[in-house]
Formats: C-alpha cells, structure tokens, sequence
C-alpha cells in the first residue's frame, strides 16, 4: 500500500520578512544556518502569535537524553515554543545568531492521495 500526502516547499529566505501567511499547525520549517544549502534543523509550526496570526510560533526538542533500547528519558527544551525567527537559548534573533541562515516551510496541503495497492 502507498498514499502520499501532498506538501509544497516554500522558499522563506533569510527571514527578513517574519510573515508566513502560508504556514499552518503541523508545517514544518526547516533551517539551513550556514545557508550551504544543507538542512542543519527542524521546527514544528504549532500557532501563530497572538498579536500576529502570520507570525508562526513553533516548537522542538532541543535537549534529548536517549535511554534504553532509544527511548527518550525526559525530554526537555527551553524553546517548547517560540516564534519561528526567535532564539529562546540566545534571547537574540536567530538572524543574528546565524548571519547566513536560509529557511524553507514544508506546509502540508490536506490533500491526501488515494492508497494503492
């Protein structure tokens, strides 16, 4: 059986613009802070702000124990949520933080193919 959900890959920039109307609860952002084209983190777009709907609030797990046999042990995180341009670890924008970050939003459309068999 397969079945594919249909996503869309929106190019976010350097985060000069804070605004991602595309964004929904579940999308994914995904940074690349030395902007070499490598993928080095992920967040999980959970809201928006409350003084700006198009501002996207996300969260992670930033500080994992792995356990036994790869359970987790109490995970952690100080960045539980945050705004998506926001470093909670650094009080300071995450463009100040990485000067050479680009971002990409996968936002999941809803759609979902038909499964085959």
């Amino acid at each position: 059986m397969t079945g594919h959900f249909a996503t869309e890959v929106i190019d976010l920039g350097n985060m000069s613009n804070n605004n991602v109307p595309q964004a929904w609860v579940g999308d994914i952002i995904v940074y690349d802070w030395s902007g070499d084209g490598s993928n080095d983190h992920v967040a999980m777009v959970v809201g928006g702000s409350a003084t700006n709907s198009q501002y996207p609030e996300v969260s992670e797990w930033s500080n994992v124990n792995w356990g036994l046999n790869n359970r987790i042990d109490n995970p952690s995180s100080d960045q539980q949520k945050r705004g998506w341009t926001w470093s909670a670890m650094s009080k300071k924008w995450l463009s100040e933080v990485h000067p050479g970050t680009t971002d990409k939003l996968i936002h999941f459309k809803g759609d979902y193919t038909i499964p085959s068999y």
